[in-house]
Formats: structure tokens, C-alpha cells, sequence
């Protein structure tokens, strides 16, 4: 382990009392847990075993899809979350045996690899937008937003490179989710960030 991965994690309370860390994109252990090349070569995988899937007969098709335990739900705010954490960030947290298999699988990289990849494009965005516009609030929105993740950590970013573009500035997250869970530790974390 380097210096760096000593830093400081911080943490929110979630509802249940359990302390969650705050997913910060910046953290060496956030980093470390992204392989770019294994999560290309799953990819590649992924393909070759849809085409090979597509070749089955209808009724072994039907099969794994019935296996594969697809239905209409949908992950929460707070699974995701756990997700996107990833291994080194989420150790220390009472998991069950699927969710600390989920969470080291090279699947799931992908989700880290978005969030990063998408908080660094916002904050490249915003930081002319809001260096013309100096008086001007800062409002995001984030549909089906869970603990609002990608917002979060674009404030960090900004906040990390030009500090001065945040300061004397409203801003505002408005997060849109069905579940109450994700955007009440999303404001957990505001407060103790």
C-alpha cells in the first residue's frame, strides 16, 4: 500500500445508524480499484458469450435467461452506491455473501469507470461556464439520481482544480429518485463534506 491510500476516507451515518463512506473519486483507493485493461478483456468476453447465446436454440436460451434471475426491478440508489465503492472503499462494511462477490466483480468496474469518466467531462464543462458567468448559481439534477454520486464528486473536482469557482455561489442538487434512501445519504454526505 502507497502513502497516498492512507488518506483519509471520510463517512456519512445512513438511516440505520451503519457509517458509510463517502464515495470520493479522487481517492487512491477509488482509483486502485479500476483495472482498465480487465474490465476491456470482460467486455470482450461479454460479446463473444452474447454471440454465442444468440446461436442457442430458443429453449436453452430460455433457460438462462430464467437463471439468470431477470425481472423488472431495478437496482437502488444505495446497491449502486455499494457498487461504485468498490472493494477497497467498501471493506468494512457488513455485506452479504452475493453483495461481496458483486462488488469485486470486473462487471461492476464499469460503473466506476462512468462515474469517473463522467464527473471529470461535467467539471471540464462547467469550469468555463462558470468562470464567464461568476454571479451565476450552479443547479444539477440527477434522475434516478440514488445518493447523487456524479454530482457530488463533480463539486469535488471543481473544487479540487479552480476553488474559486464554487465560492459565493449557490448550488443546488436536485435529485429524482422513487426511493428516499439514496438522496437522504446523498445529503448526509453534503453535510459532512
Amino acid at each position: 500500500m502507497n502513502a497516498n491510500e492512507n488518506q483519509r476516507i471520510l463517512y456519512a451515518v445512513f438511516e440505520n445508524g451503519i457509517q458509510l463512506p463517502i464515495l470520493d473519486i479522487t481517492h487512491p483507493l477509488f482509483n486502485a480499484s479500476i483495472d482498465e485493461q480487465a474490465y476491456h478483456l470482460n467486455c470482450l468476453k461479454s460479446v463473444r458469450s452474447i454471440e454465442s447465446l444468440k446461436k442457442m436454440p430458443g429453449f436453452i436460451q430460455n433457460i438462462f435467461v430464467k437463471m439468470s434471475n431477470v425481472d423488472n426491478s431495478y437496482f437502488s440508489g444505495m446497491r449502486t452506491l455499494l457498487y461504485k465503492l468498490g472493494p477497497n472503499l467498501s471493506r468494512g462494511i457488513k455485506l452479504g455473501f452475493r453483495d461481496k462477490w458483486e462488488v469485486k466483480q470486473t462487471s461492476f468496474m464499469g460503473l466506476r469507470i462512468r462515474l469517473r469518466d463522467l464527473c471529470q467531462r461535467q467539471s471540464k464543462i462547467l469550469q468555463p461556464q462558470l468562470k464567464q458567468f461568476p454571479e451565476r448559481n450552479l443547479c444539477f439534477f440527477n434522475i434516478a439520481g440514488g445518493a447523487a454520486t456524479d454530482s457530488i464528486n463533480t463539486l469535488i473536482l471543481l473544487q479540487e482544480s479552480e476553488p474559486e469557482l464554487l465560492r459565493s455561489r449557490k448550488i443546488e442538487i436536485n435529485i429524482l429518485d422513487i426511493d428516499t434512501y439514496g438522496p437522504n445519504f446523498a445529503k448526509r454526505c453534503i453535510d459532512v463534506l
